[in-house]
């Protein structure tokens, strides 16, 4: 007589079905184990090869129910059936989804040192370090700042690595930037903001002169007397200190300038008087005052000369006792 029962259990991590048997009279026992669509133990498929008192459950079963049971025999014996063994398959379980990368400024942007309008370095940048976890890649995004609302104004065009380069033509005034740090599947990490202080634009000195008008002479004629010379005053009108050239003139006598360098405000003079003896005309000159760093003034000299008048003709007076003149008769002498 055989008999036999089954149980699924699990030998050294692997899942088996386990059969006990016996058997009278000292009889071997064989055994074969079938699979079922169906619970219980009637018909049946023979699994090939599984004749042992345990059947290692296949590793490849998919999702679903399956039944297994054990047909014990021996020689002269009438064979015995064990009970089914019902194995349920899970889904495959999802693998877990990766860990999200996870970006950290390790170094914020800096502030360059105050700069002058008109004067900002070629080069200067702004540059943020990063790092992400996960192997993920960093992108950047450069943008202008409301560091009084502190809120984000329109992305910067092409400002897209980890470095901005300041624009050399900023304006008088603080200007505010923020990079905006991204990688794919990451929150994205904003840096501190940064403000920029552009200074007023540096003024250099300023070169410039001024000179009083210069009266007109008048006019004379010739032959004449020199007219009185006339003083003309030069102004330095800038902020730097100039030097001037002695002036010049064709038809007029120019005085030596009472001092050639300039201080801002400072003032020079020096005369002018029409040449004597020029022949009868007009003199209208442009007198140029010159200094350095290109300032120029100029007074305008104006004289005239007229003709001298001829002295009229002389006037004969007759001697009536020497020369025979002619009277003509009066009307009432003639007969």
């Amino acid at each position: 007589m055989v008999s036999g029962s089954c149980a699924r259990q699990s030998e050294g991590g692997q899942n088996v079905c386990q059969g006990v048997a016996s058997v009278t009279q000292g009889a071997t026992i064989t055994f074969q184990w079938y699979s079922s669509t169906t619970a219980g133990n009637n018909g049946g498929t023979p699994i090939a090869g599984a004749t042992a008192a345990s059947f290692a459950l296949p590793t490849d079963l998919t999702e679903g129910t399956y039944h297994y049971f054990c047909e014990l025999r021996a020689q002269g014996a009438v064979a015995v059936r064990t009970v089914s063994v019902s194995v349920a398959v899970a889904p495959k379980p999802e693998p877990p989804a990766p860990p999200a990368p996870v970006i950290s400024i390790d170094t914020q942007p800096a502030a360059p040192p105050a700069m002058a309008e008109g004067a900002i370095p070629e080069g200067t940048t702004l540059t943020v370090a990063a790092s992400v976890t996960e192997g993920a890649t960093l992108t950047y995004q450069w943008y202008t700042y409301d560091g009084e609302n502190q809120e984000l104004f329109e992305p910067i065009e092409g400002a897209t690595s980890a470095s901005y380069t300041l624009p050399v033509g900023l304006t008088a005034g603080e200007h505010w930037y923020v990079c905006l740090v991204t990688a794919e599947g990451a929150t994205a990490v904003q840096t501190d903001p940064v403000s920029v202080t552009v200074t007023e634009r540096e003024q250099g000195p300023t070169y410039t002169i001024g000179a009083s008008t210069l009266p007109s002479f008048g006019s004379l004629e010739a032959p004449y007397t020199q007219p009185d010379a006339q003083t003309v005053t030069v102004t330095n009108t800038g902020t730097g200190t100039v030097t001037l050239t002695q002036p010049t003139a064709t038809s007029y006598i120019i005085g030596s300038l009472s001092a050639t360098e300039l201080a801002p405000g400072a003032t020079a003079t020096f005369t002018v008087r029409p040449k004597a003896n020029l022949s009868a005309g007009p003199y209208n000159e442009t007198i140029n005052i010159i200094g350095t760093s290109g300032v120029t003034a100029s007074v305008e000299a104006r004289f005239t000369v007229n003709a001298s008048t001829p002295p009229p003709p002389p006037v004969v007076v007759p001697d009536p006792l020497t020369d025979n003149i002619t009277y003509p008769a009066e009307e009432d002498e003639i007969w």
